[in-house]
């Protein structure tokens, strides 16, 4: 059992309220989006995956379509010499929207 850090009462394992104070037990932060090494994303969220010609590859997350497009078209057109071509997907559909190729 836990004690309660707000008045030292003992609180059960499954519980998340203290039982003399209804206090709320701490909860850890949620895991972050932001790591693109994991498979599962929430919905209305879009990836952007920019391949480069040394054989690297960076990830972006963007809530909105019109975000994700913009990035995108902005990397072709500023990095079109170092940019193999880039990949923007729909995470809840998992369905690629969009495929960039520089103009070289």
């Amino acid at each position: 059992m836990r004690t309660c850090p707000n008045c030292g009462c003992y609180i059960p394992d499954n519980w998340t309220n203290c039982p003399a104070c209804d206090a709320r037990k701490e909860t850890p932060a949620p895991q972050s989006y932001h790591n693109t090494t994991s498979k599962v994303f929430p919905n209305g969220v879009y990836r952007v995956k920019i391949y480069y010609k040394d054989g690297t590859m960076r990830d972006n997350l963007f809530g909105l379509r019109v975000h994700a497009l913009k990035h995108a078209q902005s990397t072709i057109d500023k990095f079109w010499y170092c940019v193999q071509f880039i990949e923007v997907w729909d995470c809840q559909t998992r369905t690629r929207i969009g495929l960039f190729y520089p103009n070289s």
